[in-house]
C-alpha cells in the first residue's frame, strides 16, 4: 500500500486512541492518580496529528523521485533511438575461467577472453 493510505489508517487510529486514553486519564485525575493512560495518551495523540502530514511528505518524495527518474528514463531513451545498444552480455564484465576460477584476459577486439593460468579461451 501506499504511505498516503498507511497515513490514514494511522491518522484514524491514533484519533480512537487518542480520545480513549483522554477519557481514561480524565478518570484517573478525578480519582486522583496519574498513570499509564496519560502517557498513551500523548503518544496517540502525537500519532494522530503527525502520521497524515510525515505520510504527506513521504508521498511527495516518492513523487518527485518518481517524476525524475521517468524524465531520465525518456532523455536516454531519446538519445538512444536508432542506435544499437550492446547486449547484456557483451557489456564489460570482468568474467572468470570455468575451470579455475581466474579472471579472463580480453584477445583485443575479438570478444574472445583466454584464462592466464589455464590457457583455455573463452569466446
Amino acid at each position: 500500500m501506499r504511505p498516503i493510505v498507511w497515513g490514514f489508517i494511522l491518522t484514524v487510529v491514533g484519533c480512537f486512541f487518542w480520545v480513549l486514553f483522554s477519557f481514561l486519564a480524565a478518570l484517573e485525575q478525578f480519582v486522583g492518580e496519574v498513570g499509564v493512560p496519560t502517557a498513551l495518551m500523548y503518544v496517540f495523540g502525537t500519532l494522530f496529528f503527525f502520521s497524515l502530514p510525515v505520510t504527506l511528505i513521504i508521498e511527495v518524495v516518492n513523487w518527485v523521485r518518481r517524476r525524475r527518474a521517468a524524465r531520465v528514463q525518456a532523455m536516454v531513451e531519446s538519445e538512444t533511438k536508432g542506435v544499437a545498444m550492446p547486449s547484456i552480455l557483451s557489456v564489460a564484465k570482468p568474467r572468470y575461467c570455468m575451470e579455475c576460477g581466474v579472471e579472463l584476459n580480453p584477445l583485443g577486439e575479438t570478444g574472445k577472453a583466454m584464462c592466464p593460468k589455464c590457457g583455455r579461451v573463452y569466446g
